[in-house]
């Protein structure tokens, strides 16, 4: 969920992060109450900033622990707003330093 109105500089959300695997050695394989297999872990993330102007828009997330490096990233995005789509690029740095991720994101205003 993205909230960006017309008239305002800044904007606030969330975003759902929904690993792409589950790491076997730090999450049991079973939950022990129901002794069904542990689901991947749905995780929302908080929009800590957003700065709009000129069409673009730059934020970045609440630290966040990433399930897939079992770090806490600092996620940084900018983006360019085309009528009812913003789309761009994020950076994810690990805050005890090692690799950087980079990749793309794209929202869509919801047809109501």
């Amino acid at each position: 969920m993205f909230r960006l109105e017309a008239g305002a500089d800044t904007a606030y959300g969330d975003v759902v992060m929904i690993p792409r695997q589950r790491r076997e050695s730090r999450l049991p394989v079973q939950d022990p109450s129901t002794g069904l297999p542990t689901p991947r872990t749905v995780e929302v993330l908080t929009i800590a900033f957003v700065r709009a102007t000129d069409g673009g828009l730059t934020g970045r997330l609440t630290p966040y622990r990433d399930p897939e490096c079992d770090c806490v990233l600092d996620t940084r995005f900018q983006g360019r707003i085309r009528k009812d789509v913003i789309e761009g690029t994020y950076t994810s740095t690990p805050a005890a330093g090692g690799p950087t991720q980079n990749g793309t994101w794209k929202v869509a205003r919801k047809k109501t």
